[in-house]
């Protein structure tokens, strides 16, 4: 298992998602608590986010995932990461608006975790960092 730095966090979009702002402002909340956090925005592939963790080796991986027809496509790219990865796959933690009416749409996903901003997304973080 890939050894991993104790405060990185990378956060993505979940494929076909153009709507950053949400992860844009949990990323800034989580680097005003103390993570160093890689932002993959709009442009990032699967590839990218894959590299990324065997790269940076981040705590955990937040994807963001604002309309409900997106749950598909990140459903897909979770099978995808814990397929490539394996062991070496850190917690999944998924948010965004698409989870906010159903809380249990999230468990479709394959997610380890769903952090929302009502849910009080950093504090939740906070667990990964230890």
């Amino acid at each position: 298992m890939l050894a991993q730095e104790s405060t990185r966090a990378l956060i993505a979009l979940a494929p076909g998602d153009h709507h950053d702002v949400g992860p844009r402002m949990l990323a800034d909340a989580l680097e005003a608590d103390g993570w160093e956090v890689d932002f993959y925005g709009v442009t990032a592939t699967v590839d990218d986010v894959i590299a990324a963790v065997r790269e940076g080796r981040p705590r955990f991986i937040g994807i963001s995932c604002s309309l409900g027809r997106f749950v598909d496509e990140l459903r897909d790219m979770i099978e995808r990461l814990r397929d490539e990865l394996g062991p070496d796959l850190p917690p999944v933690v998924v948010g965004g608006q698409a989870f906010e009416g159903d809380p249990e749409v999230w468990r479709q996903t394959g997610a380890d975790a769903c952090a929302t901003a009502r849910g009080g997304a950093v504090e939740l973080l906070r667990a990964y960092k230890e």
